[in-house]
């Protein structure tokens, strides 16, 4: 079963993908290159689990036979590099590969002083791919934590991986409204290999990557770019996901799976746009909407980034060789038409059909209900500003992508004005009952927000090498920070910095514990001692107030309780029989008052000792 649902993820995310790269030419950038095979992989998985499904024939051994097709005929086409490509080769070129592009993210200049700015510039891209490559890091421990787990959150287990056991089981899910199906389909296919829908960990074993896997673009087209923003953008990305997001980052919703799915798109748009050679600008138009409109069959926002994808194409990226494209590349637009219409009107059509028959329903109506509920509004427009103030200080990002329209390239300032702002508009109008309907924007929100910080950091560089700043004497830069160093004293006094100490003190060891003693405490005197193992002394207020004691003997905390100093009991649940039943005579003879709980941390209970 193990090796199954091993080979179960294989196809999932790289079968299917590395069959098709054999007829295509998918980038030379390996992270774009490796999102792009599993792009692939998930939306061809989509339609054969469709087809063997809507023909009654999804069964295992089907199943089975195509995966070892596939395996074979990959073998057979990569025969040539199986048998001449060793390993040493492999490791040598990805070695290669490595160290030329840091070494072109980081030249080497010489002591000219005209270099001085390159310098600085070349620092910040060091600090930012730094950053970038600690975040991937942490974004990967989601993957590696969520192995051996299961389905745990309520869509997950009650819609999307119910829609996948239906599938599984040779037919049709039932009650998806208008939900697409290309993750339940992908895991029906895990499970159908294994012969089993009962063991969950591979299927959710997935989930976790397609965050990653966002990251990772991020990073690619920094290293292609040889754009600091970019790299900055995969920080601020993982800290936009953790805010807001960070429950469902492997709990099987699909929400990040589209977020991929788009965020590749606009990548492959992006690279097109910059391409100068028409066919390959081509082959990075066809990708781009190939992948949009997996994401269609991912989540319904994918016909926001489908319509969005086509008017820049048609607009911007494309406008110059329309008639070029029309007379001269017919059948490559033709061909693209009738894939994108493969992929995406066989699920819709069937659940049209279903929900103008009556068997099916929308659930289009029902976020505008939810945010109207949230925001206590009843129209689209009344939404708005709340929907955007529910971010918190995240508002204030969005808010500054207008101003860094200023500092970034035509490209994605267009990106800007007539993607970006408009969604988190609609958002923030219609589906902000939840800030997890914004997710297909984080990577764009992170992405402009650095890019406009980079801008103007570029555009005072330009400046300030114009005013020959590299010829400013050494000790002129001491003096400067001596003076900056002087006026903050006067921002950070002694009574702030020590205020700050109070405040961070008071949050050590248990926060809930410490936040319930403060609370008692706010309107009365400590009389006495407080009998305890928990560290109070070390609280801000409560110095010199703890008698410490271990509550594993009867004899110490028997004379410890007894003592006339001793007015407060805070005691750990898991103290010894004896004591416990001590504690229990006492409460009900009324010489113990139990004053608060705490749940987190170790469980502590404190009492009043009634004399």
């Amino acid at each position: 079963m193990f090796a199954l649902g091993i080979l179960g993820v294989c196809q999932v995310l790289f079968f299917p993908g590395i069959l098709i790269k054999r007829f295509i030419n998918l980038p030379n950038n390996i992270f774009i290159s490796l999102a792009s095979i599993i792009g692939l992989s998930l939306i061809s998985n989509f339609l054969i689990v469709f087809l063997f499904t809507s023909l009654s024939v999804f069964v295992q051994w089907l199943v089975i036979f195509m995966v070892v097709t596939e395996m074979a005929t990959i073998i057979f086409l990569y025969r040539k590099e199986l048998r001449h490509i060793n390993l040493g080769f492999i490791i040598n070129s990805i070695w290669n590969s490595i160290s030329k592009t840091i070494q072109s993210l980081f030249p080497v200049y010489d002591n000219n002083e005209k270099n001085f700015i390159k310098v600085f510039q070349s620092g910040i891209m060091l600090i930012s791919f730094v950053v970038a490559i600690i975040a991937i890091e942490w974004m990967s421990r989601s993957f590696r934590y969520n192995l051996g787990e299961v389905f745990n959150t309520w869509d997950a287990v009650v819609s999307w991986n119910r829609w996948a056991v239906d599938w599984a089981s040779n037919q049709l899910p039932l009650r998806t409204q208008d939900y697409p199906q290309l993750i339940p389909a992908n895991w029906a296919l895990i499970y159908k290999l294994m012969g089993t829908t009962q063991i969950q960990f591979f299927a959710k074993a997935i989930m976790p990557l397609f965050p990653l896997l966002i990251l990772l673009l991020l990073f690619g087209l920094g290293l292609e770019t040889k754009n600091p923003a970019f790299f900055l953008s995969v920080e601020l990305t993982r800290l936009i996901m953790k805010k807001f997001s960070a429950e469902f980052l492997a709990a099987g919703y699909v929400d990040f799976t589209l977020t991929f799915l788009v965020f590749l798109s606009f990548a492959l748009l992006f690279l097109g746009y910059k391409e100068e050679n028409l066919k390959a600008k081509l082959n990075y138009v066809f990708l781009s909407f190939i992948f949009v409109s997996g994401s269609v069959i991912t989540k319904q926002p994918g016909f926001f980034a489908l319509l969005s994808i086509f008017l820049l194409t048609v607009l911007f990226v494309l406008r110059n060789n329309i008639k070029t494209i029309i007379v001269h590349h017919k059948q490559q637009v033709v061909l693209l038409i009738i894939l994108i219409g493969i992929i995406i009107i066989p699920w819709y059509l069937y659940k049209g059909i279903q929900i103008l028959s009556g068997v099916e329903e929308t659930h289009l109506l029902g976020a505008l209900e939810h945010t109207n509920q949230v925001h206590d509004n009843r129209s689209l427009f009344a939404n708005l500003i709340p929907g955007l103030k529910s971010l918190g200080n995240y508002f204030y990002i969005v808010l500054l992508l207008i101003p860094s329209l200023v500092f970034i390239e035509k490209f994605w300032r267009i990106i800007s004005v007539f993607v970006v702002i408009p969604y988190i508009a609609l958002w923030a109008s219609y589906a902000s009952y939840d800030p997890r309907n914004l997710t297909m924007m984080y990577p764009f929100i992170a992405l402009l927000f650095c890019m406009g910080i980079f801008g103007l950091f570029f555009w005072i560089f330009r400046l300030m090498s114009k005013s020959q700043i590299e010829k400013i004497p050494v000790f002129s830069v001491f003096l400067l920070a001596g003076i900056l160093i002087v006026a903050t004293s006067f921002i950070w006094t002694k009574e702030k910095i020590a205020s700050k100490q109070i405040d961070k003190q008071k949050l050590i060891f248990s926060v809930e514990l410490n936040e319930k003693l403060y609370a008692f405490f706010s309107d009365r005197e400590i009389e006495g001692k407080i009998l305890t193992n928990y560290p109070v002394d070390y609280l801000p207020g409560f110095e010199n107030t703890q008698k410490s004691i271990v509550f594993n003997e009867i004899e110490q905390f028997s004379i410890g309780i007894n003592e006339k100093d001793t007015h407060y009991l805070l005691y750990p649940t898991n103290v010894s029989d004896e004591i416990q039943m001590l504690l229990d005579d006492l409460e009900s003879q009324s010489k113990l008052e139990i004053i608060f709980n705490t749940d987190s941390w170790i469980p502590y209970s404190f009492a009043v000792i009634k004399r």
